[in-house]
């Protein structure tokens, strides 16, 4: 496995993966790179496609493949039905991890669908099982981590603004913490080891993600 920090923009990491990476590993053909991710993958991958249209590059097929429920078991079917098995794999998971609690609610059972954090677990633990169950499922495959792009937290308005500004502030930020843990015990309980602080959609969140 090979890990991408997010300090490599959207172009770079196309550019190493497919020119780079993906030619070294498989030698004189690369059929399949699926990217694996939220919206910031996505992206990538529209990118990535005009990047091989220019470059009148046609032995590579670029799939986006969304993520679904923790890049679990239903990832896995999906990949299964892809016309071809990959040959890399780029995946991503982080953003849809943070919350902003209560702007971003981190209770799993708010019914802010959509705009609420999804509890995977530990990070750590988040990433070392899906890279074990996509390696398992994909011997063959070069697998690559990419880190999640860093949250701009400074540009933040509206209600986020306020809530990001209470979260900071160190006359708040306890008070919010207390709020967070009662709300999301069975996520952020005194035995999980997690702090609310430690997983907001802030920069230094995703910082810690990328460590």
């Amino acid at each position: 496995c090979i890990l991408i920090g997010m300090e490599k923009g959207i172009v770079g990491v196309v550019l190493w993966v497919v020119v780079g990476l993906a030619g070294a590993h498989v030698g004189a053909s690369v059929e399949t790179v699926v990217v694996v991710g939220d919206s910031t993958m996505r992206e990538l991958v529209f990118v990535g496609k005009n990047m091989l249209t220019e470059a009148r590059i046609t032995n590579v097929t670029l799939v986006y493949v969304a993520t679904q429920t923790c890049l679990g078991k239903s990832l896995l079917r999906t990949m299964a039905q892809l016309p071809a098995p990959p040959t890399v794999v780029v995946v991503n998971l982080g953003l849809h991890l943070l919350h902003l609690h209560p702007e971003r609610p981190c209770a799993t059972s708010s019914s802010f669908h959509g705009m609420r954090m999804e509890d995977c677990g530990p990070y750590e633990t988040v990433v070392r099982n899906a890279l074990r169950s996509i390696r398992d499922a994909f011997p063959k495959a070069l697998l690559v981590w990419r880190t999640s792009n860093p949250v701009c937290d400074s540009k933040f308005f509206g209600k986020y603004q306020t809530a990001i500004t209470a979260w900071h502030h160190p006359n708040t930020a306890s008070q919010r913490e207390s709020v967070c843990r009662r709300d999301c015990g069975r996520v952020f309980s005194a035995a999980s080891g997690r702090n609310c602080s430690d997983e907001l959609m802030d920069e230094r969140s995703t910082t810690i993600q990328a460590r």
